[in-house]
């Protein structure tokens, strides 16, 4: 049994590079996360990444309104170190979206137009210098984080309106407990029929 587990957790952490991929991250964004620049665990490799980066990682993805999210994400995105993400970082992580994009066939803006609307979102104090304290300020940081590093999150949030607060359900990471639940309770409650009628 504990050969299998091993196994298993072995063979989850192989795949995660390719798992984070499917969920819509750009191969820039995936060797940023894997360079090491937002690691808490000396056990993640360039190859790996411990249980513990892992959680960081997840719970940074599905609630970008957190403070540590947005530390995580500006550190992705900051790739000199500097404390300031220039127009060239976020251009490199927009044309690997429009990547993706062009091979869904999905049109995009141009990265001129994006960048207008992310300055219009964050204010920030200086126009060409965005610091983490401005994304932290505006409101909006998910919406300008996916827009660099995650396809998938970037199209819903261009396809949804706004989540209207009356029927809001809580945080970010709170609905996205509550939809992996109720995946797992409808799986479940499938499986539970498909038992039914094997006994029939």
């Amino acid at each position: 049994f504990l050969f299998l587990f091993l196994f298993l957790v072995g063979f989850f952490f192989n795949s995660l590079f390719i798992f984070l991929k499917l969920l819509g991250l750009s191969p820039l964004t995936l060797k940023r996360i894997f360079s090491g620049a937002v690691w808490r665990s000396s056990r993640s490799t360039r190859t790996d990444m411990s249980y513990c980066d892992f959680v960081f990682y997840i719970l940074s993805e599905e609630d970008k309104t957190t403070p540590t999210a947005m530390e995580y994400w500006f550190r992705i995105l900051d790739v000199d170190g500097d404390g300031i993400l220039s127009y060239y970082e976020l251009e490199m992580f927009y044309d690997e979206q429009i990547a993706l994009l062009t091979d869904m066939g999905i049109d995009h803006m141009p990265f001129k137009d994006t960048l207008c609307l992310v300055l219009d979102m964050l204010n920030p104090k200086v126009a060409s210098a965005i610091r983490l304290s401005d994304l932290k300020r505006c409101g909006l940081a998910p919406r300008v984080i996916n827009t660099f590093v995650n396809v998938n999150k970037y199209l819903d949030q261009e396809e949804s309106d706004e989540v209207d607060p009356e029927v809001d359900n809580g945080t970010p990471w709170t609905r996205f407990v509550n939809e992996e639940y109720a995946v797992l309770s409808a799986e479940e409650e499938d499986d539970g029929h498909d038992d039914d009628d094997d006994d029939d």
